[in-house]
């Protein structure tokens, strides 16, 4: 064989090789958002927002090759200002004007159908989705869940928790419940931990909140600030702001 022959099968090789290793890339990148309930379209869209143009292709290769600081990294894109975003917040409002809540304005937003697979629960306590926002800065995943549930009104709020621990219980996640706060049959305050496994564990502040008891049913906000639990303390006190924040106007 010629060495010219020799020499172009090599650089075909290590061109096929390149591709190879960028596919794997990619498609691992896409995994990894995924594992964190993020689709690519959605940071997409997020970037573009902020004057960002990425292909699908490089999102998931920066992401694989360093996780969310990558895909934001100055010095790879460009600066961005993510202090300011962090001091703004934005105001949810649930369709009927009665919950309400605020959240960090630099969040990507998610209304409409649940991430989540919600089928049986929403059969039972007739569980709607009502708003999600997640946090896709400084590389540590964070996420608000609003959604609203209807219960027997005979049921404290004790129950309620219960439920949700069975509920999660099925889906393979253990829930620990601590510092519980019921005030005045109105709401109840507590955080939680939940592990599965081959899962990160996840930490959260929840409220749930009495919208209003009609027809024998209570109806009832439930709102979750979550995070993984090595990231708890950085988000500790956003959580706090965020929870506390809900309130119902009769």
């Amino acid at each position: 064989m010629s060495k010219i022959i020799k020499f172009i099968l090599i650089i075909v090789i290590i061109f096929a090789g390149i591709l190879l290793i960028r596919t794997i890339f990619g498609y691992l990148g896409k995994q990894q958002l995924e594992s964190l309930g993020l689709e690519v379209g959605q940071v997409q869209q997020l970037l573009q927002e902020r004057g960002l143009n990425l292909e699908a292709s490089q999102i998931q290769q920066l992401f694989q090759e360093g996780g969310l600081d990558s895909i934001l990294d100055p010095s790879k894109i460009k600066s961005i200002d993510f202090e300011k975003e962090e001091q703004d917040y934005k105001e949810f409002v649930g369709s009927d004007g009665k919950l309400k809540l605020s959240y960090p304005s630099g969040w990507l937003e998610i209304e409409g159908e649940d991430l989540n697979n919600l089928q049986e629960k929403a059969e039972n306590y007739d569980l709607k989705f009502l708003f999600s926002a997640q946090n896709l800065n400084l590389g540590k995943f964070s996420q608000i869940l609003v959604h609203e549930g209807s219960f027997d009104s005979q049921e404290g709020f004790e129950q309620i928790i219960e439920t949700m621990k069975e509920v999660n219980q099925r889906q393979g996640w253990d829930m620990q419940i601590m510092n519980l706060e019921i005030i005045e049959d109105e709401e109840a305050i507590f955080e939680a931990q939940y592990q599965k496994p081959d899962r990160y564990d996840i930490r959260s502040k929840e409220k749930i909140i009495l919208i209003e008891t009609i027809e024998g049913k209570k109806k009832v906000g439930l709102i979750a600030f979550i995070v993984f639990k090595k990231d708890w303390s950085d988000f500790k006190e956003q959580a706090d702001f965020v929870i506390n924040s809900v309130i119902i106007n009769k």
